[in-house]
């Protein structure tokens, strides 16, 4: 087999790879959302993941993001459950005020990033976008060369936007 149609099956085998994670991975967050799962949802879930999970991988291709989780990555998966019940209370209590006293909610603050392996493409700044938005305490406005604009109830850093950071 020449070189070239190994790097074209090499390439195949990536692509499929990556669409077989994302449909178990999209597959999972529909069925998260269901009330009873059976074999037809669970089918249906499939069926509508299949194509979402090849636009995933056409759309990271041609923005040529990186595919890996940035080092040390796995904290934000430990802090994201506890940061999303903190600041729906926190919200809760910051909407009650906010009615009361009819004073704006939140504002924005620049969350710098650390500088990116040399020679390496780092996804810290696309994950930690998606991570820290996945809250009801903060979104991420804009993200820069140097950190994240990020908009969120409380002016100090939680602590998923410190593991985050880190």
């Amino acid at each position: 087999m020449s070189d070239r149609r190994r790097g074209r099956v090499r390439w195949a085998a990536l692509a499929a790879a990556e669409v077989a994670g994302w449909v178990v991975v999209l597959t999972a967050v529909w069925v998260a959302t269901l009330t009873s799962v059976g074999l037809l949802e669970i089918a249906v879930a499939v069926v509508v993941s299949v194509p979402i999970g090849v636009l995933a991988v056409a759309a990271r291709r041609v923005l040529d993001a990186p595919v890996g989780v940035p080092r040390g990555g796995w904290r934000w998966a430990v802090r994201l459950p506890g940061a999303v019940v903190a600041d729906t209370g926190r919200l809760a209590v910051a909407v009650a005020r906010t009615l009361r006293s009819g004073r704006p909610l939140g504002g924005e603050r620049l969350l710098p990033l650390p500088d990116p392996p040399p020679g390496r493409p780092d996804a810290r700044a696309g994950l930690g976008a998606v991570t820290i938005s996945t809250t009801p305490g903060a979104y991420v406005a804009d993200v820069r060369d140097d950190g994240l604009v990020v908009h969120a109830l409380s002016p100090r850093e939680s602590a998923l936007e410190r593991a985050v950071t880190r």
